[in-house]
């Protein structure tokens, strides 16, 4: 028993020495393996709802949650060659933005804190009657998409700041 013990813990140990998000100080930070800089945002009480990893390391995405903020953010770090800039990027998203965004309201483009945002949003999500305002915003470096989503919900439009707020505290080091 103590030999499977040990086992359990050296492999969950070495999981978490690979892994591409962990907490640091006073932030979450997201990577790719392959980078010499970090995503991060200030830690919070975000919890990580979920997490997924492309076979051969090339993307990493994880969705996360706070209740305080009432905010949910996701980020994909996505090696491409299918767009070259955060402008690039965001027009790639905006082109084909997906079937979850089906008639956005009072869209916005604008540059913040180095991300090329989109700024909308949506009346009812999957048929509830909710309002949900969104920011996408996209960055590339060192051949990688950043894409980080912000999004609240509520019986009324949400007031954009917490999340504008959330997207200048960003930090990529």
């Amino acid at each position: 028993m103590t030999r499977f013990l040990l086992f359990v813990v050296i492999a969950l140990g070495s999981l978490v020495a690979r892994a591409d998000v962990e907490e640091k100080g006073t932030d979450i930070q997201f990577f790719s393996p392959a980078t010499s800089w970090r995503v991060a945002i200030p830690k919070g009480d975000w919890i990580i709802s979920q997490e997924k990893r492309r076979p051969g390391g090339t993307g990493f995405y994880y969705m996360l949650s706070s209740k305080s903020r009432l905010l949910h953010f996701s980020i994909f770090l996505d090696k491409t060659n299918q767009c070259s800039s955060g402008e690039d990027c965001r027009a790639m998203f905006w082109r084909n933005p997906g079937p979850m965004y089906k008639d956005p309201k009072d869209v916005k483009q604008y540059e913040k804190n180095g991300f090329q945002v989109v700024q909308f949003h949506l009346d009812g999500v999957g048929g509830f009657p909710i309002r949900q305002a969104n920011l996408s915003a996209h960055m590339y470096k060192d051949g990688y998409w950043l894409d980080v989503h912000i999004s609240k919900v509520g019986s009324e439009v949400p007031s954009p700041d917490s999340m504008i707020s959330l997207l200048e505290s960003i930090t990529v080091k």
